[in-house]
């Protein structure tokens, strides 16, 4: 399981990328693992998805690129 950091960064980057689009993203992502069968990634794409949607809430876009 990637940490923290990790989980934070990747979260920063998708939202730089696809903005407040990101969220979306992400979950189209966790969906993909999901059906594969994997459980570690599925975890990972979902708290990426936590962050996206926390950061998404608490600071402007702009502030993220």
């Amino acid at each position: 399981m990637p940490s923290g950091d990790d989980i934070l960064q990747a979260a920063t980057l998708l939202i730089g990328v696809y903005g407040r689009d990101a969220a979306t993203y992400a979950d189209g992502r966790r969906s993909e693992v999901e059906n594969c069968g994997d459980a570690v990634a599925t975890q990972t794409w979902e708290s990426i998805v936590t962050q996206i949607e926390h950061l998404l809430r608490f600071t402007p876009v702009t502030q993220l690129h």
